[in-house]
């Protein structure tokens, strides 16, 4: 099969099964697979184009519901794609998920692929704050996400050169004062835009279908701690030996009884 149609049924695959763990892992071996390899490098090109192509578009909406059961591949995806307001809602999404030592080596991974050839179109769009605002939210938002390790001190960086006064511009409340005193003065603006390409992606529909598998993959673990519990109570009920007030067993008196 071509690429895209071998990732289109994994993906079909991965959505219909209910092996939650298993899907997990699977997904992230091809994000791995999809961001590494370069025999796969019109598949990106055309997931690069997410946002404003039909075509990628479909891709993306195949592939995302099955990415769904890993948040890291899920987040390197959507950078990928260009898919900025997404990943902003997936990083405040983290918070409520459980961070552990499997969850920041995958973080730890994503950042050595931002460094990486495939993302040098997100490095660019930092040096444009005000253009890709979410963008920087997003990438700030790992940044908090990781502990004083090697991959934070490679993110900060990379974020260092981010032009300071445009992130200023981005928080400061007379911006939007002042486009409103243009608007009330007739000053001439920019028409507002029509409904986008951006639209192709709906970044609420996206996100809910990631809320959702999260909550089954929350549910799932739940369920498989109290089947833990359940077994460790089970076996330190059967290896309680005999109370103090046990009796010997027949085998003694019979040994004796049978003495001359």
């Amino acid at each position: 099969l071509p690429a895209r149609e071998l990732f289109q049924e994994l993906a079909r695959l991965i959505e219909a099964s209910e092996d939650l763990p298993f899907c997990s892992r699977l997904v992230q071996t091809l994000s791995g697979i999809l961001h590494t390899s370069p025999a796969l490098w019109e598949l990106r090109d055309l997931l690069r184009a997410a946002s404003r192509d039909p075509a990628g578009a479909e891709l993306f909406h195949a592939l995302h519901r099955a990415w769904c059961h890993n948040p890291v591949a899920l987040l390197a995806l959507c950078l990928l794609a260009q898919a900025y307001e997404h990943a902003a809602a997936l990083i405040g999404a983290f918070s409520e998920l459980d961070v552990d030592l499997d969850l920041l080596l995958q973080l730890d991974r994503l950042v050595q692929l931002i460094e990486s050839p495939v993302f040098a179109h997100l490095r660019l769009h930092l040096l444009e704050p005000e253009k890709h605002p979410l963008l920087i939210k997003a990438v700030f938002g790992l940044l908090m996400l990781l502990p004083q390790s090697a991959a934070f001190r490679t993110l900060q960086q990379r974020l260092s050169p981010v032009p300071q006064l445009g992130l200023l511009r981005l928080s400061s409340p007379s911006m939007a004062e002042g486009g409103a005193r243009d608007k009330g003065q007739g000053a001439k603006v920019d028409p507002a835009p029509g409904p986008g390409p951006a639209k192709l992606l709906d970044a609420r529909a996206l996100q809910a279908a990631f809320v959702e598998v999260q909550a089954r993959h929350m549910e799932h673990a739940r369920a498989m701690q109290e089947r833990e519990r359940l077994a460790r109570t089970s076996e330190a009920g059967s290896g309680a030996g005999p109370g103090p007030d046990a009796k010997p067993s027949g085998s003694q008196g019979s040994s004796v009884g049978a003495a001359p």
